[in-house]
């Protein structure tokens, strides 16, 4: 999705920030590390990193390389799925420290579902006018819970992605993209505090290729949403429980 999102609005150059993926390497290098082995070539001693990060990392530059053709080509081959595939087992890794046993492989009904899932995507809802973000955070608001990051946001529209059968808008939802805007009146969009972007919530049902969109306006005042960024600041530096972290995730 952040490959195609990219793709039709690669005029407005999106994705400066790193992939999350990207995230996961050095310290798997660090996990791998028993396995590195001294080697001796040409007269000099370098130690050599295990066969198993080699491969993750060559499978990761393989993953550069499908996505560059993909943005120019825009041809969604298996060797793109199965590179996303791989990209959403390191984010895995980033964001709970789960090794997955095998990186190489992918079942073919996930390939099937992923291209299934693209097709039911409408241009038109994800077309940006001026900006672009892909996974963005919100600087001290997103250090205060310990790292957030949400979906993307696409001009003034803060979109997160819930890729489930059941078309039904949860309350939780709606609380983990508050608890997101909150964030980002505390610290601003991407470490610029002065970067508040966001004026609409919304989540894009990937299973139905329904995009729900609501007004931040329609939910509460400016005075509203202060006070509920005050209450929130506070409660989080009470939050021995991480009763309001989980608000969010």
């Amino acid at each position: 999705m952040r490959f195609y999102v990219h793709r039709i609005n690669k005029s407005l150059n999106p994705g400066t920030t790193k992939w999350v993926a990207e995230l996961a390497l050095r310290p798997l290098s660090l996990e791998f590390s028993k396995e590195r082995r001294l080697v001796h070539k040409d007269g000099i001693f370098k130690m050599e990193e295990s066969e198993k990060f080699t491969a993750i990392l060559n499978q990761f530059f393989k993953a550069k390389e499908n996505f560059v053709s993909y943005i120019r080509n825009g041809r969604i081959t298996d060797e793109l799925i199965l590179s996303v595939i791989f990209l959403a087992k390191l984010d895995l890794y980033v964001r709970a420290r789960i090794i997955d046993p095998d990186y190489s492989k992918a079942d073919s009904r996930d390939i099937e579902d992923l291209r299934a899932l693209i097709k039911l995507v409408r241009r038109k809802d994800f077309n940006a006018e001026s900006k672009v973000y892909f996974n963005p955070t919100f600087g001290k608001g997103s250090m205060m819970v310990g790292g957030a990051d949400a979906d993307m946001i696409i001009d003034d529209t803060l979109i997160d992605i819930k890729v489930t059968k059941i078309l039904k808008l949860e309350r939780k939802y709606l609380n983990q993209l508050i608890g997101y805007y909150l964030l980002s009146l505390i610290g601003g969009v991407n470490n610029n505090v002065k970067d508040r972007p966001i004026k609409n919530i919304g989540i894009y049902f990937a299973r139905h290729g329904l995009l729900w969109t609501i007004p931040l306006k329609a939910l509460g005042t400016k005075k509203k949403f202060d006070e509920a960024k005050e209450w929130f600041t506070k409660s989080l530096k009470n939050d021995t429980q991480g009763d309001i972290k989980e608000f969010l995730f």
